[in-house]
């Protein structure tokens, strides 16, 4: 299990995601079989949030945000 920090374990908005079986599939793949790329990092961060709909909040659009 990851041990994540205080701060994060306190945070309101970090909930579970739910995808469906065959999203979930396609993200599992990504991640584990990821293509050639001089970014990684870029490259998971584009993965998680383009098939698994993580983003870091801020990402999110100020009129969302103030919720």
């Amino acid at each position: 299990m990851i041990e994540l920090p205080a701060d994060v374990r306190q945070t309101p908005a970090f909930n579970d995601h739910y995808l469906s079986e065959a999203q979930y599939e396609t993200l599992l793949q990504a991640l584990l079989h990821p293509a050639p790329s001089l970014d990684p990092r870029g490259q998971l961060i584009e993965t998680l949030g383009e098939l698994g709909g993580l983003w870091p909040i801020s990402c999110q659009p100020e009129t969302q945000a103030a919720v």
